[in-house]
């Protein structure tokens, strides 16, 4: 399993910098999200599709929904008819740079890269300052040309672009094939450095304080991230984002409490339709079961992370 896809699911609920909805129902928008997501966590696929788009309309500037329906076209192998939608939003809709981020995001899913990439960079051309979209862009363009030349372009757009922290941020995911740790780490210092307060790079660091050992200090960068997520309120679950700060210095916990952590990570990330992350939830539980010698277990479950 990738490292960094790995760790960052311990993070999967942070906020996303690029939703500034001025909606004056902040509570309502939140409620109506986790709704969605437990249409999706239930397999409702075409029902959760339908929401989706209505809350596109009510709440057009709201980041995370242009994430879901993405999510929605792959779970339901929907992705004609919601790049259809999405072109329309291009064309018609207020927010053509977020839309652009959604269907390029479609088209990664759908694993034709070529495509992903011109719709990203539309989005980044745009405006769009999301890292989210950058994270997108940088996967895309590494499937497309491979580790290498990637590590060269976004080294390309630093040095020509250094004071845009999300190619800073790019690069940092780039490093992360080559394990690289000091590379990853300048990287994404010189993107927390232009933006102290973005989530997406304090969870890039803190991952690679964990997986090389410094876990005290991923603790305080994981600190950090629970206080900006209650001071802007604008979290899918606080207190799950709570639960993952234990997680860090796991190599003192006993196996009991991992395996409680992990059922509970599990669950939570069923409930809300985050697959990815509950097929690794389970792909834990069957390691931790095969170290106890408990095989059958381990057969469990990981059979069921493959399905």
């Amino acid at each position: 399993m990738d490292r960094l896809v790995f760790v960052l699911s311990v993070f999967i609920f942070l906020i996303p910098s690029a939703s500034t909805s001025t909606d004056s129902r902040p509570e309502k928008r939140k409620a109506e999200y986790l709704e969605l997501r437990e249409m999706i966590g239930a397999e409702r696929f075409e029902e959760a599709m339908i929401r989706c788009k209505v809350l596109l309309e009510r709440y057009p500037d709201y980041l995370y929904l242009y994430q879901t329906i993405a999510e929605i076209a792959l779970y339901a192998r929907d992705f004609d008819n919601t790049i259809t939608y999405l072109n329309d939003k291009i064309e018609y809709g207020p927010h053509p740079a977020l839309s652009y981020f959604a269907l390029g995001s479609v088209y990664f899913f759908r694993r034709d890269y070529r495509s992903a990439l011109i719709q990203l960079n539309n989005a980044i051309e745009l405006g769009l300052e999301a890292p989210e979209c950058f994270n997108v862009f940088e996967k895309a363009y590494e499937k497309l040309k491979g580790v290498d030349n990637a590590l060269r372009f976004f080294n390309t757009l630093c040095h020509r672009n250094p004071e845009n922290p999300n190619y800073w941020y790019a690069l940092a995911l780039a490093y992360w094939k080559k394990q690289d740790h000091a590379k990853i780490v300048d990287a994404i210092d010189k993107a927390t450095k232009l933006n102290p307060l973005e989530p997406k790079f304090l969870e890039t660091r803190a991952c690679a304080e964990v997986w090389w050992g410094n876990t005290s200090q991923a603790n305080k960068t994981v600190d950090s991230l629970v206080s900006l997520a209650e001071e802007r309120d604008d979290l899918e679950a606080i207190s799950y984002l709570k639960l993952f700060s234990f997680y860090f210095p796991y190599q003192s916990h006993s196996r009991k409490s991992l395996i409680q952590f992990s059922l509970e990570y599990t669950r939570e990330s069923k409930k809300l339709g985050k697959y990815r992350y509950h097929a690794m939830g389970l792909s834990r539980l069957s390691y931790y079961f095969y170290l106890d010698g408990l095989y059958s277990k381990a057969i469990e479950f990981g059979n069921e992370a493959r399905l």
